[in-house]
C-alpha cells in the first residue's frame, strides 16, 4: 500500500488500512481543481471504487465482469464528452480574446460550455446509477455504510487539522 505524505491513513470499515484520507488512497485526486474534474460524484462510489473493493462488498465474478464492461463503455463516452467540452472552451477563449466578437457569439459560446459541463455531470450520474444497478440490495447497503464511515473519518481528520493549526 502506498502512503501519501500529506494524508493520514484511516481504518477501512472491513479492517484494511486506507491511505490518502477518505478516498482510499488511489492517488488520483482532483488535481487541486475541486469539482471541476470528477465532481462530488467521484466520492459516491462509481465503477472504479466498486472494482477496488469487490471482495469487501462480496461481488461475484459475474458482477465484476458487468462492472468491467460498464467501465469500458463509460470511459469511451467520457473521452468524447470531455473532448467536446474542451473544444467548447477553446472556442470561447478565442471569442473572448477577439475584441471584435459579437456579444451574441460570446454568449452562445458560454452556453455551449455550460451545456457540455451539464452533459458531463449527467453522464457521471448515469454511470453511477448503472454501477449501483449491478449490486444487490445488501451490497448497496454495505456501500452506504462504507461511505458513511469515510465521511466520518474525513470530518474527524478535518477537525483534527483545525485543532492542530489552532495549537501551532
Amino acid at each position: 500500500m502506498k502512503q501519501r505524505s500529506n494524508a493520514q491513513a484511516i481504518e477501512h470499515p472491513f479492517g484494511q488500512q486506507l491511505a490518502g484520507g477518505a478516498r482510499g488512497g488511489s492517488g488520483r485526486g482532483t488535481g487541486g481543481r475541486g469539482c471541476a474534474r470528477g465532481g462530488h460524484l467521484r466520492q459516491t462510489g462509481g465503477v472504479g471504487m466498486l472494482q477496488r473493493h469487490a471482495s469487501s462488498f462480496g461481488l461475484d465474478d459475474h458482477q465484476v465482469d458487468q462492472l468491467e464492461a460498464l467501465k469500458t463503455d463509460h470511459e469511451l463516452e467520457k473521452v468524447d464528452l470531455r473532448a467536446a467540452a474542451r473544444k467548447a472552451r477553446i472556442r470561447l477563449r478565442a471569442l473572448m480574446r477577439d475584441h471584435d466578437s459579437k456579444e451574441a457569439d460570446v454568449l452562445a459560446a458560454i452556453d455551449a460550455v455550460c451545456g457540455c459541463d451539464g452533459e458531463l455531470r449527467r453522464m457521471r450520474f448515469r454511470h453511477l446509477q448503472a454501477a449501483r444497478a449491478v449490486l444487490s440490495a445488501e451490497q448497496r447497503q454495505q456501500v452506504r455504510r462504507f461511505h458513511h464511515r469515510q465521511q466520518v473519518a474525513k470530518a474527524d481528520s478535518f477537525r483534527a487539522s483545525l485543532h492542530a493549526s489552532d495549537n501551532a
